[in-house]
């Protein structure tokens, strides 16, 4: 879901969509049903088949799950097959545990999850995240220690199932360091069990008690742990001060000068998007003529980039001179090469796969028609 919400606000951006409204409009919400299904294992797996993987470990694949539990899914990763076995999935959860259902439902909402959360007190809850790993259950208690510096809606957690000896010894610059470096890369160095909970991407929490004793001994969650490092924690409250150090002083974002990777530069104003409505209603022959001031300097751009895409028809000889500059620039040699080692990489990865075969196969066939 995360990854398709990138994909699609990028995908409305460049084409005059409102980037966001369908997330948000309608009571609509980013609610994902994978992390439903994380938190219906680990806090209220009584009614549902778990399926594993090979490593013994769960599996929430989708097709998975629904031949485990009888749901028809004949077709898995055809769009609307997927659709039909999700909404499946989501009854079956609402049907068998009503109560986790619904308060998920419910807390999707960031002011509901807004009002667990209680920093001064370095209150714990239960929080369901991939981050966390499946050989855990995706599971663990936190304790908020701060809000994020600049981003409202980010709330700096605790794993308190960590270890958090390198808050107590490091200083902000090398907790920094360590926490932006992969695992694999650490060595004998303690990660840093620190993590970000955007409560406008509804997130699973929950109050510390919905993690039942057996359940927490089940995924192998040590409660004693997690008790000593809250008291730890609370005792230690220069802490705080640390992880907000981290946030308020990390690297600066430098935006991209390519027009199409600049949703992010800001919102658009009302009127500018009256003139991008203006656009889409806009016979795609009379866009050349089309006469519009616009106040953000990213539209001009984005028009031009949207008529070379869809309509090159409607561009004389200097605009497609123009796009064709715009192109080598993106597509430069190193680009292309690097491209072509990835989906080398990929093919010879998933080469027993014919579906993912045929679809690396397809996407550089799509990269040598458009260079």
């Amino acid at each position: 879901m995360r990854f398709d919400d990138e994909v699609t606000r990028n995908i409305f951006y460049r084409n005059f969509y409102d980037p966001y409204a369908w997330s948000w409009q309608h009571d609509n919400s980013r609610w994902d049903l994978l992390d439903v299904m994380r938190a219906c294992y680990a806090l209220r797996p009584e009614g549902i088949n778990w399926p594993e993987n090979d490593d013994g470990l769960p599996s929430f694949r989708l097709e998975h799950l629904t031949k485990a539990n009888g749901i028809e899914h004949s077709n898995a990763h055809d769009a609307m097959a997927d659709v039909y076995a999700t909404i499946a999935m989501a009854k079956l959860v609402k049907t068998r545990q009503p109560r986790l259902f619904d308060y998920l439902f419910t807390h999707r909402n960031k002011h509901k999850l807004m009002a667990l959360i209680d920093v001064p007190q370095m209150k714990p809850l239960v929080h369901v995240s991939g981050m966390f790993g499946a050989w855990r259950g995706n599971t663990s208690w936190v304790a908020p220690l701060a809000w994020h510096p600049e981003n409202r809606n980010a709330v700096i957690m605790v794993d308190l199932a960590g270890d958090i000896s390198p808050l107590l010894e490091l200083d902000s610059d090398t907790l920094r360091e360590r926490l932006y470096t992969a695992k694999t890369d650490l060595g004998d160095n303690a990660a840093v069990p620190v993590k970000l909970v955007h409560i406008n991407k509804c997130p699973v929490l929950a109050q510390a008690n919905t993690l039942r004793p057996e359940d927490a001994d089940r995924l192998g969650i040590n409660r004693q742990h997690c008790l000593d490092n809250l008291k730890i924690l609370r005792e230690n409250p220069q802490v705080r001060e640390k992880v907000v150090a981290i946030f308020a002083e990390a690297e600066p974002f430098t935006p991209s000068d390519n027009v199409d990777a600049q949703l992010y530069n800001g919102f658009f104003s009302d009127a500018d998007r009256a003139a991008m409505k203006i656009v889409l209603e806009t016979e795609p022959r009379n866009l050349p003529a089309l006469d519009i001031t616009f106040v953000d300097k990213r539209i001009e751009k984005l028009l031009f980039n949207y008529r070379a895409r869809n309509f090159p028809g409607t561009l004389d000889y200097a605009e497609q001179q123009r796009w064709l500059e715009h192109r080598r620039q993106v597509f430069t040699p190193e680009f292309l090469q690097g491209y072509a080692d990835e989906l080398q990489m990929l093919v010879q990865q998933y080469a027993d796969d014919k579906e993912k075969v045929a679809l690396l196969k397809a996407l550089w066939q799509y990269a040598e028609e458009i260079v």
